[in-house]
């Protein structure tokens, strides 16, 4: 990370504030009567945390890798793209069902993406500006996105776990457990993984590269409306998601080899 008087660090920390400060006002009625709920369930959330942290960093066998950004990356996923998804999901939802006969069915399909991945990706495009041109590789990109992703990620699950934990009629427990592991089962191909996919467009964009900037982008944000659709086998969407990631590892493989030999 760069030094705090660089403008980019101070609104670096201001967004996070902003977004912590923001997701606390928007989530207080859920989180507050959940709270005793969350805290029994917590330990399934940091065990997942730790083994997503653990399937990302495999993917970094040169050890590129700067735990302290990725740290800041992962603060930065949890707090300011979900505190504004909060806000844009509803809108977008509700514009989906007034313009489409089948809208409400599509709406997540449509806000999702929309809300979720361009907040996501000026966080992977803040936290890049405040890194030196050492470290805008195609694997850091990675690395860098699916840490946002995997904060927005973990952070989405708690506040599914609340709200499924207030409207379950018969047990908070049962109704928060239950989302939790299904949630945390199928976060394989999740925000991690659209985020990480997106991350390597942005180093692109770094090196003037918009077209394939844009191509990345559109692969991540492509999975995410898939996985969202309301058709499809929910098997087909992770494994298609699974060989995205695993088609773009090997181009950032493939790149890490030719930037070596320079």
């Amino acid at each position: 990370m760069t030094k705090p008087q660089y403008w980019t660090w101070w609104l670096f920390i201001f967004s996070i504030a902003a977004g912590t400060v923001g997701l606390a006002i928007a989530q207080a009625d859920y989180f507050r009567p959940a709270a005793k709920t969350l805290l029994i369930i917590s330990p399934i959330f940091i065990v997942t945390t730790l083994i997503f942290t653990g399937l990302i960093l495999l993917t970094d066998r040169s050890k590129a890798r700067r735990p302290k950004l990725l740290l800041w990356s992962f603060i930065f996923g949890a707090t300011v793209p979900t505190w504004l998804s909060v806000y844009a999901n509803e809108h977008l939802t509700r514009i989906a069902a007034d313009l489409m006969e089948n809208g409400a069915d599509w709406g997540a399909a449509f806000a999702g993406p929309i809300s979720e991945e361009w907040s996501k990706t000026l966080g992977i495009i803040l936290i890049m500006l405040l890194t030196s041109t050492a470290l805008h590789r195609p694997i850091h990109g990675l690395l860098i996105g699916a840490f946002v992703g995997l904060g927005f990620q973990i952070f989405e699950n708690i506040t599914y776990a609340a709200i499924f934990a207030i409207e379950d009629p018969n047990s908070d427990l049962s109704g928060a457990l239950t989302v939790t592991i299904l949630r945390s089962l199928i976060g394989i191909a999740s925000h991690w993984l659209y985020s990480a996919i997106i991350g390597v467009g942005v180093v692109a964009l770094f090196h003037k590269k918009v077209f394939s900037f844009l191509g990345f982008f559109a692969l991540g944000f492509g999975l995410h409306f898939m996985w969202n659709a309301p058709v499809g086998n929910a098997v087909l969407k992770l494994a298609v998601s699974l060989i995205a990631f695993v088609l773009v590892l090997l181009y950032v493989k493939r790149r890490e080899r030719s930037l070596a030999t320079q």
